[in-house]
């Protein structure tokens, strides 16, 4: 039997009303524009972390995906770590109703996103409907490494960005958005 991939990140995410001047930073900084995506983020009752059907349109790409998403991370302000495992979905609107129907559902997110790399950290500039603009930065920990390598990247763009502390957000869009 096939062994689930856990996902390990360091994340952080915080408050940035300029997302225009976040991206020429960015760009400043050596980071590559990926795309505009557009997400659905519907959250389900789970007893252990979060869970959540991801709907992914991608404008430049033109294609469309979806992902189930259980995760767990502290709700804590700053760098944390986190852990996930992403199963692709072919059929979400299917896989939604099922869930709806067993489960219920605690919220839908919807926001936009200018996705960015800058060296192995994802960045996105999000408008989030009802809730705000933010940043948020994920870094994958790859096998072997620290975590503490990813909590300095992120620090790094930290700084460039000038995100000052107050800014930092612990909790996730569902919550913020009053799920």
């Amino acid at each position: 039997m096939e062994q689930a991939v856990i996902n390990r990140n360091m994340e952080l995410k915080a408050r940035y009303l300029d997302l225009e001047s976040a991206a020429r930073i960015l760009d400043s900084m050596g980071g590559d524009y990926i795309d505009t995506l557009t997400q659905i983020d519907t959250h389900f009752p789970c007893k252990n972390g979060h869970l959540k059907l991801r709907e992914i349109s991608y404008h430049n790409a033109r294609e469309t995906e979806a992902q189930l998403i259980w995760y767990q991370r502290p709700e804590l302000t700053g760098i944390r770590a986190s852990n996930s495992i992403i199963s692709a979905i072919t059929e979400p609107a299917t896989f939604k109703e099922a869930m709806r129907s067993s489960l219920g559902v605690l919220t839908e997110v919807q926001k936009k996103r200018e996705l960015y790399i800058w060296k192995t950290v994802r960045v996105y500039l999000d408008q989030v409907t009802g809730v705000g603009r933010f940043i948020e930065f994920v870094s994958s920990v790859q096998s072997g490494e620290q975590d503490s390598v990813g909590s300095q990247r992120l620090q790094t763009l930290c700084h460039h960005l000038q995100i000052p502390t107050t800014d930092y957000v612990a909790q996730s869009y569902a919550d913020l958005q009053g799920r």
